[in-house]
């Protein structure tokens, strides 16, 4: 509950008889406080009044999307406006993936809270790090062709638009550049998706989902419908097949998640403290 006292101390200078009304977006995390005045009786008016500051204070929890359009649709010369949060600009999450392949720089999909530095960015270019390392570590000497295998497996867990992107992404920045880099072991590279639901891209129409597959297929990318995952080690990834009802493991050099978000910590605290 510490978060809270960042924004007690936001609202500081309030008379306890203020009506505070709370709006928040559990999809994408960001909130928003309001406090207005509300008297308890006239007796309490006048000094009410005179507390008050001439702005009405609005304080915005979280710099996601539904934090940051907030902020660009508010007049900012008739509220006094507090952003609380972790890091201090947005993040424009559809490029993301390809942030991880290099296609996009990074310092092109942030913009610093101030003018409308950077954990999501940081987590693009960890991955496109590690996908070079697993490069790498195949062409050690010493190795057996199974391990070599096993380190250029990479599997996205999850057939939406992020993980469809990113394989995609994924597939240029291999074919396009790593093996040419590291040509003794390009024909030893696998890329898996894995899906849950019967289709990839399954909110959108059929014929979408279907030239996907077929696109993926053709260019090698493996596509395994119909399994949740169960558990992810460090190089081995079990999913159980629904159509076979059985369990299966699979090694990998890497794993990417990307089956969609929860609700933030923060947003579960305040929908407890108001019993929603």
């Amino acid at each position: 509950m510490g978060f809270f006292s960042h924004l007690n101390r936001a609202i500081n200078g309030y008379p306890s008889s203020l009506k505070l009304l709370v709006l928040f977006s559990v999809s994408s995390g960001g909130l928003v406080a309001h406090a207005e005045p509300q008297s308890d009786n006239g007796r309490d008016t006048v000094e009410l009044n005179q507390m008050e500051p001439k702005k009405k204070r609005v304080v915005v929890l979280g710099t996601g999307w539904a934090g940051t359009s907030f902020l660009k649709d508010l007049d900012i010369s008739l509220y006094d406006v507090k952003v609380i949060s972790p890091r201090n600009y947005f993040a424009f999450t559809p490029l993301l993936p390809s942030v991880t392949c290099g296609t996009v720089e990074a310092r092109s999909i942030v913009e610093p809270i101030q003018r409308i530095m950077k954990k999501e960015e940081e987590d693009a270019q960890r991955i496109r790090r590690t996908v070079i390392d697993c490069f790498e570590t195949a062409v050690l000497p010493g190795q057996s062709e199974e391990e070599r295998m096993t380190n250029l497996h990479f599997v996205i867990v999850g057939g939406g638009p992020t993980g469809v992107e990113f394989a995609a992404e994924l597939y240029d920045f291999v074919h396009e550049d790593l093996v040419y880099l590291y040509p003794t072991v390009k024909d030893l590279v696998k890329i898996s998706v894995i899906q849950s639901g019967d289709h990839m891209l399954n909110m959108f129409d059929q014929r979408i989902s279907s030239f996907a597959e077929q696109k993926f297929r053709r260019d090698g990318i493996e596509v395994l419908t119909e399994c949740r995952v169960v558990s992810v080690s460090d190089k081995l990834i079990d999913m159980k097949m629904k159509s076979l009802g059985e369990n299966i493991s699979i090694p990998h050099g890497m794993v990417v998640w990307s089956t969609g978000i929860g609700t933030r910590p923060v947003v579960k605290d305040f929908m407890k403290l108001l019993e929603i």
